[in-house]
């Protein structure tokens, strides 16, 4: 068993290990010798499942929100590249590059509460996503030869004390947020999963350029979870489901969740959602992991039949009368997208906007012949 509960992210490196991020603290699973570095208090255990040689590396870091992978510049102007993994939770930030741990101290600009999300931007900054106090990010674009000299050595890690971070997004400067899920960097904007929707900023100062919640169509405000797609849309896992997105044209292009067949609408990991090689759009749950094909949900372009439930007419002896009409139409697939348009022939000249109320009530009817369409 992983060194944790509930888990709340994780992936694999380039060297074939699977990090996962758990309340307890974070996981490493690693094929022969190629274990992590250890740090004070961190545990190796051997792991004979299969027959492959494994081991199980834990490291008590705190409740774990994100485990993240970037190529990081050897230095500055240089082409070179290097994998660098980013851990944030309860207990600040941790990197590794190579074998080597990376500790940032609350000297360096964090929270005591730590950080739940990081995302490297197009220029080399590093940004940090806090429980309480919306963002940060690095006051200059980061290296390794850049870390390394601002970083001491310490117990098993070299610690980062100076000051790096500061404050760049709360609700102090606009955001409708100051809790901070989940951050993607995309074509020169970053993306901010927030608890009241997803925030796209852009510009030096960064400025919202576009916000998306439940009034545009994303399903619900509070949102934990982003992951691109191979068709380069965003998923994104909120209260009421899934949501693809258009991150070109800041759209979203359609919700998904327990009505199309989700196993559940609630995702609590911050790192709760992912996307196959093939598109297949996985998504951490309360209840289980459930898998969305996308190119099996096609849309039915068929208007579905619509039959009446009931209909009644009353007339007292002045004459008031009452019209109720109860109507459905028939569908086995989303029923909760169909729509209704209504028009009373001989009453009304124009069709109703589009609803999901499936009855009409009428009033006081001139006497007149009429139908209904």
């Amino acid at each position: 068993r992983a060194g944790g509960r509930r888990g709340g992210s994780g992936g694999i490196d380039r060297r074939g290990r699977l990090w996962a991020g758990t309340l307890d603290g974070l996981n490493a699973v690693s094929k022969g010798q190629d274990s992590p570095s250890p740090l004070p208090g961190s545990r190796l255990r051997r792991l004979d499942s299969f027959g492959l040689g494994s081991s199980l590396t834990s490291f008590p870091l705190g409740a774990v929100y994100a485990c993240k992978s970037f190529p990081l510049p050897m230095s500055a102007g240089s082409a070179v590249t290097v994998e660098s993994l980013w851990f944030t939770s309860t207990s600040g930030l941790a990197g590794l590059i190579g074998d080597e741990w990376l500790l940032f101290q609350r000297g360096s600009g964090l929270p005591a509460a730590g950080t739940t999300a990081v995302a490297v931007d197009a220029h080399g900054y590093l940004w940090l996503g806090t429980h309480r106090e919306g963002l940060l990010r690095s006051r200059e674009p980061l290296t390794v030869a850049r870390l390394r000299q601002l970083s001491v050595p310490a117990k098993g890690a070299r610690e980062i004390r100076a000051p790096l971070f500061d404050p760049i997004w709360n609700r102090d400067r606009g955001a409708p947020s100051d809790i901070v899920r989940n951050l993607v960097s995309v074509a020169g904007e970053m993306w901010v999963a927030t608890a009241a929707g997803i925030a796209v900023l852009g510009g030096e100062p960064p400025v919202v350029r576009a916000l998306l919640d439940q009034g545009t169509g994303l399903g619900g405000d509070n949102v934990f979870s982003m992951s691109r797609s191979p068709a380069g849309t965003l998923w994104v896992a909120q209260s009421n489901g899934l949501a693809e997105v258009d991150p070109r044209a800041r759209r979203v292009l359609r919700t998904v969740s327990k009505a199309e067949g989700l196993i559940d609408n609630e995702a609590w990991s911050y790192g709760s959602v992912g996307v196959a090689e093939d598109g297949t759009v996985l998504l951490a749950t309360p209840r289980g992991v459930g898998l969305y094909r996308p190119w099996l949900d096609f849309k039915n372009t068929l208007p579905p039949p619509v039959r009446l439930r009931q209909v009644s007419f009353r007339q007292d002896w002045s004459g008031d009368n009452e019209l109720a009409v109860e109507y459905a139409a028939l569908s086995f697939a989303a029923a909760d997208g169909v729509r209704f348009r209504t028009r009373l022939v001989g009453y009304e000249d124009q069709w109703s906007p589009e609803t999901q109320v499936a009855s009409l009530r009428y009033t006081n009817l001139p006497a007149l012949l009429f139908s209904r369409s």
